[in-house]
């Protein structure tokens, strides 16, 4: 399915509005509704880790390496992985994934030269591992994609149009003052709290750490 594209959500969150009607005239509004619908898919990408724009990518790693790239461009992602929405690690040894915990302390440095397959990773210009490879190893990366461009008359969603119209008529509603605002910004935060609930359940858990994979010892 193919979301709307910014110019159709703007013509239809003028007409919500009630500046439809004004010509010519509506498109001295052009600016901040696509503010709004901008900074709404924003707000909307950094609330949830999003099913559909979760991937991973497999890198290989030396001996005696230390440093891999982000994941660009895996199949079926258009954009490449955002840095700061890294989910998890995990290592192929010996046939079984292991995890990698994120965090690098200081004295783990003590033992820069140690070799071993990586058990820690750090986010830094490059993702780092802890300790160096003793052997080629496959590490998988799961991320968050970044959002497509989102600019042009001609650009789509990323997210869910509806929820990203929503969002910004809620807060339009708010902006220009108009009575049932609230009425808007309730159904939005039920629905992102439903969206919340729906992907993750009840359960809790902490980035980087293992919530779901018992740690094996390693074969020698």
């Amino acid at each position: 399915m193919a979301y709307q594209t910014l110019g159709e959500l703007r013509s239809l969150l003028q007409q919500r509005l009630g500046f439809g009607s004004s010509g010519a005239a509506s498109g001295i509004n052009a600016a901040t509704i696509d503010n709004f619908l901008f900074n709404g898919q924003i707000q909307l990408y950094w609330h949830t880790d999003w099913k559909k724009l979760t991937f991973y990518a497999d890198k290989t790693v030396g001996v005696g390496q230390t440093l891999i790239d982000y994941p660009t461009t895996a199949t079926g992602a258009p954009a490449d992985a955002n840095a700061e929405r890294i989910l998890r690690l995990a290592v192929l040894v010996n046939g079984i994934w292991q995890p990698i915990t994120e965090g690098i302390d200081p004295d783990h440095y003590t033992y820069i030269d140690r070799q071993y397959y990586p058990q820690r990773y750090e986010r830094y210009g490059q993702i780092e591992l802890w300790p160096q490879a003793d052997q080629v190893y496959t590490v998988r990366v799961w991320y968050i994609r970044e959002l497509a461009r989102f600019t042009q008359d001609n650009d789509r969603t990323t997210i869910d149009d509806d929820l990203v119209f929503l969002h910004a008529l809620a807060n339009a509603k708010a902006h220009y003052r108009h009575p049932d605002a609230e009425i808007y910004a309730g159904q939005l935060s039920t629905l992102l709290s439903n969206i919340k609930t729906k992907q993750f359940g009840n359960r809790t858990f902490k980035r980087g750490s293992n919530n779901e994979i018992e740690v094996r010892p390693r074969v020698i």
